[in-house]
């Protein structure tokens, strides 16, 4: 669905649908440029933004919210991401840096790290 200047979806008029159209297409496609599997429909990963109350804070700041894997590990996949802040995405490892770029030019104490497990507040089943 595609919503018309004058209609809306989800609460949101053409502008904000075409942002996050775009921002789906092109987590999408970063994901497979990484070999990261990537099966989540457009109406699952907007579901997933939504629901999370973050959606309008999304973003690459470290203040700003993105979109994680359990682990760092498997797809992009539903029951298996979740939204955190950018910031402690770093902290847990789900994070690559740019070429160059080290965790501690961005404040991090020893860089980005591989969790052990997932986050204490979300659950553990997949």
């Amino acid at each position: 669905m595609n919503p018309t200047a004058n209609e809306t979806f989800a609460g949101m008029d053409a502008a904000q649908w075409e942002f996050f159209v775009n921002a789906y297409d092109t987590h999408k496609a970063n994901a497979r440029k990484q070999g990261k599997r990537f099966t989540l429909t457009r109406a699952e990963w907007l579901w997933i933004w939504l629901t999370s109350g973050h959606a309008h804070e999304r973003g690459t700041a470290n203040d700003q919210y993105c979109m994680s894997r359990y682990g760092d590990l498997g797809g992009y996949e539903v029951g298996n991401v979740f939204i955190q802040t950018v910031l402690k995405n770093k902290q847990q490892g789900s994070w690559v840096p740019k070429k160059g770029c080290t965790g501690r030019t961005l404040g991090l104490k020893h860089g980005p790290r591989k969790p052990k497990s997932p986050p204490d507040n979300q659950p553990h089943a997949r």
